[in-house]
């Protein structure tokens, strides 16, 4: 949660289609608490992308071969 106003900037910046480097560079000028290398960038988005996919995937149930017994005593 802590992070989630830096990760709607970068939402942004890639939908602007800017780079990793240049979403970086942006960052720095406006004084975002980010790593010193671009690669912390491009590493941030890679586990957004992942984090999205994974929690937006559509779940199904399948319920196949049941068969109910009744025994009597």
């Amino acid at each position: 949660e802590d992070r989630e106003q830096i990760h709607n900037r970068i939402n942004e910046l890639v939908s602007d289609g800017l780079g990793y480097r240049r979403i970086h560079k942006r960052l720095v000028d406006e004084k975002w608490d980010v790593g010193t290398s671009p690669s912390c960038i491009h590493t941030m988005i890679r586990k957004m992308n992942k984090r999205k996919y994974i929690l937006n995937q559509r779940t199904t149930t399948k319920c196949e071969n049941i068969s109910i017994q009744i025994f009597s005593t």
